[in-house]
């Protein structure tokens, strides 16, 4: 559960944190690799320091059998974040950065001129805090003494 807050912890500060030894929560770490728990790890970005202060989350439906035709073209948009098949209403979800009012103008006329396209809603948010969003730290994961 700490690692996953960030991965760069030392073990010596956690096992501080936890008043447990060291040595415990690197055999800790290395069973919980071994077992296939640990998929990767990543490093974590502040969007607004690199210049991006909100994103667009862009909902979009579409028509005809073509959508991994469609996929592919709204992956050519500079600086998509993510892209991901949804159910319901919406077919596709696309997450982008902004710099600026311009950027959404130029990803609103690539996203009219891509064939297949029915429709679709852009919603401006301000910046996630971090990039990517760690989604397991509310989650009390099945690791014990929270190691």
């Amino acid at each position: 559960k700490r690692l996953s807050k960030n991965a760069r912890t030392p073990f010596s500060h956690i096992a501080k944190q936890l008043n447990l030894f060291t040595a415990y929560v690197i055999e800790r770490y290395k069973k919980l690799k071994e077992s296939g728990f640990f998929i990767r790890s990543s490093i974590t970005v502040d969007m607004e320091k690199l210049g991006y202060p909100a994103n667009t989350m862009i909902l979009i439906k579409t028509v005809g059998p073509k959508i991994m035709g469609i996929h592919k073209r709204i992956l050519e948009i500079p600086n998509v974040i993510v892209l991901t098949k949804i159910i319901g209403e919406w077919d596709l979800l696309a997450i982008i950065p902004l710099a600026s009012f311009k950027d959404l103008f130029e990803i609103e006329k690539q996203l009219g001129a891509i064939s297949g396209i029915e429709k679709f809603q852009i919603k401006i948010n301000p910046q996630f805090p971090k990039w990517p969003i760690n989604f397991s730290i509310p989650l009390d994961c099945a690791l014990s003494n929270n190691v």
